[in-house]
């Protein structure tokens, strides 16, 4: 099969006129590295120019490893990572070679381009991929990637093409100053693809999209906590975020509850309002209520706060569906009151607007305080422009 012909030029042209059109792709040097890689080299084995995540990897019980990420989200964590021609630029997450290859084009021969697995045989698929394709340049090495890659180094740019629990010390020591990172960062239950500039020993953050990538595995590997209370599932994830077990009797008692007067609208924002909850609420949890007809809904957000217990919750009328927060304990008419002012506050801005805090990492805490403080293995995580 030729590498590439008429037919997949055409068939990656109009992905890349569907990924300008939703936002994804915003500059004209990612249109084209997007427009000139062949994908289908990478991924033969599927239906290469769809808008769609394609797993090249999985263990015994079918849990993903390895993937070739979603087009959407390549462009998006490409456009957040700014790279320039000449830029040095390390991968945490080598997959196929494919997002390599775009990295490879995008900094031309005047730069570098180094990615990083921790299997050997990702380690030779990515290999093959970018010999087959002119990019043979690309340092793509064996290791674990919370060690970053200390012989490309230092480095303009690092992007992570796994879901990451926190940035370890060797990115920070191998990143040069005002360089530039994209990693999908775990915290408090759900992931955010953040974009981040180095100024000053911190890492701030200027872009934030939801996403869902595989998780890295090794060094830097992170688990969720779980608990089942009364059937009510409580994930907690940071160290900031304690065990929810003493609330088992809170949830057998009575509840208040309050909803919204609007049905939700196609395209509302509800990942705007978990957002808003897990910066604005020190107890913020994931929740899975299987005995309550919103568990059709998966995971939603849920707050602990002083032997009270609250959660979203939402149920189907002919109208529509209605989303509201039930809470137990006994400052549960206080806790639904404030949760009702985080809600109608999301009604009001930010239903179709998302929802952007200023996400900072540092390894010391801010002067003066956040009020909310995600503790990681390595740093703090503090949104320090939280408000709604």
């Amino acid at each position: 099969m030729s590498l590439d012909n008429r037919i997949t030029r055409r068939r990656r042209a109009r992905l890349v006129e569907e990924l300008e059109d939703h936002g994804a792709i915003r500059s004209a040097p990612v249109a084209r590295v997007m427009r000139t890689v062949p994908r289908h080299v990478f991924v033969p084995e599927a239906d290469e120019y769809r808008d769609e995540v394609v797993v090249t990897k999985s263990d015994s019980s079918g849990r993903p490893l390895s993937s070739c990420s979603q087009p959407a989200m390549v462009a998006i964590q490409l456009e957040q990572l700014r790279v320039r021609p000449g830029h040095r630029v390390l991968e945490i997450g080598a997959g196929t070679g494919y997002n390599a290859a775009l990295l490879s084009e995008l900094v031309g021969p005047e730069g570098a381009v180094y990615t990083v697995d921790l299997d050997d045989d990702i380690v030779e698929r990515a290999r093959r991929g970018l010999s087959a394709v002119g990019h043979a340049g690309v340092t793509v090495g064996r290791g674990d990637g919370e060690r970053g890659w200390v012989n490309g180094a230092p480095f303009d740019r690092i992007i992570a093409t796994v879901g990451v629990g926190d940035v370890p010390a060797a990115w920070w020591e191998q990143l040069r100053p005002g360089g530039r990172v994209a990693l999908p960062l775990a915290f408090r239950g759900m992931q955010r693809a953040m974009g981040m500039v180095e100024r000053d020993g911190r890492l701030i953050g200027d872009s934030m999209e939801p996403c869902g990538f595989i998780p890295v595995r090794g060094i830097g590997a992170f688990t969720e906590s779980v608990e089942v209370l009364n059937a009510i599932t409580v994930a907690y994830r940071d160290a900031d975020q304690s065990p929810a077990g003493d609330l088992a009797d809170v949830l057998a008692g009575p509840s208040s509850e309050w909803w919204l007067d609007e049905p939700l609208r196609p395209f509302d924002r509800v990942n705007a309002l978990d957002l808003m909850l897990a910066v604005g609420e020190p107890g913020y949890r994931r929740v899975v209520d299987r005995r309550d007809e919103h568990a059709a809904f998966g995971a939603v957000s849920g707050v602990v706060d002083s032997g009270s217990f609250a959660r979203l919750v939402y149920r189907r009328t002919e109208r529509g569906v209605y989303l509201g927060v039930r809470c137990h304990g006994r400052g549960r008419d206080a806790l639904v009151e404030r949760l009702r002012h985080v809600l109608s506050t999301w009604s009001r801005r930010h239903r179709q607007v998302d929802f952007t805090p200023t996400a900072v990492l540092t390894r010391k805490p801010l002067k003066p305080p956040a009020s909310v403080v995600v503790d990681k293995p390595h740093t703090l995580l503090t949104f320090v422009d939280a408000r709604h």
